[in-house]
């Protein structure tokens, strides 16, 4: 299973078609507790209530502009980490304001079924909080065996 088993991954776009197929790909590959909203505001709401692990939303999603949404969001969760859906062919500009905005990446696809991109993305970012975890894991059972060498060597 990829991901946190507590905390959902959140998808957000303007289309139910949309959602169904992304859920349906990711769940495939492994991933759980997929949560889809059409509707910005519901969005925010859940964000509210529960602390996703990620967000994936296209830009396009009902309510608040994409940048906005961004922005709302990342006011609250810093941390949070925040992939944008765009289609082919979307002006640079609006590109950039997403990553001025907070988001993480952008993902730009020319199918109705950006699936796999996404799911590249977010196993990347996985994988990459993965090795931090690890990482400082491991410096702390390197502090715990060095304080008890030198706690036998001092004693």
């Amino acid at each position: 299973m990829l991901a946190n088993k507590h905390q959902p991954l959140v998808v957000g776009a303007h289309e139910e078609m949309k959602l169904e197929l992304l859920k349906m790909h990711l769940e495939d590959k492994g991933f759980r507790k997929i949560r889809t909203f059409t509707d910005s505001s519901e969005l925010l709401d859940f964000l509210d209530e529960t602390r996703p692990w990620a967000v994936v939303t296209d830009i396009n999603i009902k309510g608040l502009n994409g940048i906005d949404l961004i922005r709302r969001i990342k006011q609250k969760y810093k941390n949070l980490p925040i992939y944008v859906l765009f289609n082919e062919g979307v002006n640079e500009v609006i590109i950039e304001e997403s990553i001025k905005a907070g988001a993480e990446d952008v993902i730009v696809t020319s199918d109705n079924n950006p699936g796999i991109q996404i799911e590249e993305k977010l196993r990347k970012f996985y994988n990459k909080q993965r090795r931090k975890v690890n990482l400082f894991f491991g410096f702390v059972l390197l502090s715990i065996i060095l304080g008890i060498i030198l706690y036998g060597l001092f004693k």
